[in-house]
């Protein structure tokens, strides 16, 4: 297959483990029937949202299943996460993650594309407009293309994105702060969300607003 293996062969948590420590934390959460509508809608409002679900990544990207997502339409976005939560030069960019059925209407499709966003392509011109917080100055993007059979949870959460705003993709970065590497806990997730680092942590089947656990 062009797509390789799978990458999600880390470490899985349950949902006992997970609300066990939200318990030790003291925190307010709920568990969210619709979660990937839920975390959709949420990203259409500006919020940075912290993904921790299922298998983790193996390798030094992140690719849905420990990221911190946004608003690509948001041209703030990107500064957002760079200075509030990075914590790095402003001009160090974020990948655009589409979902496989869109990846063509969108970019330069004369190369495979990459699952692990390995490969700056060529956004199609009459789409930059669209999506200013992951395009580079000359035109590209660093692009993971989201294939459903192997990122399903992911996939939903973009294509739910697309439903509310015609837009199938996502700002994609690693869950961690400049220079530590990606979180690998239930722990850290909670950690950088009471640091302030995103506005809400969806851990599982559960959600965490860090203004209702201020």
């Amino acid at each position: 297959s062009k797509l390789g293996i799978s990458p999600l062969i880390g470490p899985s948590f349950s949902d006992s483990e997970i609300k066990n420590y939200l318990q030790r934390f003291k925190l307010y959460y709920k568990k969210e029937k619709h979660i990937h509508k839920d975390i959709a809608n949420n990203i259409s409002k500006n919020k940075i949202v912290g993904i921790f679900n299922g298998r983790a990544e193996y390798g030094q990207r992140s690719l849905g299943s420990r990221s911190i997502i946004a608003d690509p339409r948001n041209k703030n976005s990107k500064y957002k996460l760079n200075f509030i939560l990075k914590k790095r030069d402003w001009f160090m960019p974020f990948a655009p993650a589409i979902i496989d059925d869109h990846y063509d209407t969108w970019f330069n499709s004369q190369n495979q594309p990459s699952i692990y966003m390995q490969k700056a392509v060529k956004i199609h011109e009459d789409k930059k407009k669209f999506i200013p917080s992951a395009v580079h100055v000359d035109g590209t993007c660093r692009a993971q293309y989201v294939c459903k059979k192997k990122f399903n949870n992911f996939w939903k959460i973009i294509n739910e994105f697309y439903k509310i705003t015609g837009v199938p993709l996502v700002l994609n970065t690693s869950f961690n702060t400049h220079g530590i590497s990606t979180i690998s806990t239930p722990k850290q997730a909670i950690e950088h969300l009471l640091e302030g680092s995103i506005d809400i942590l969806y851990i599982n089947s559960y959600q965490v607003e860090l203004l209702k656990n201020r």
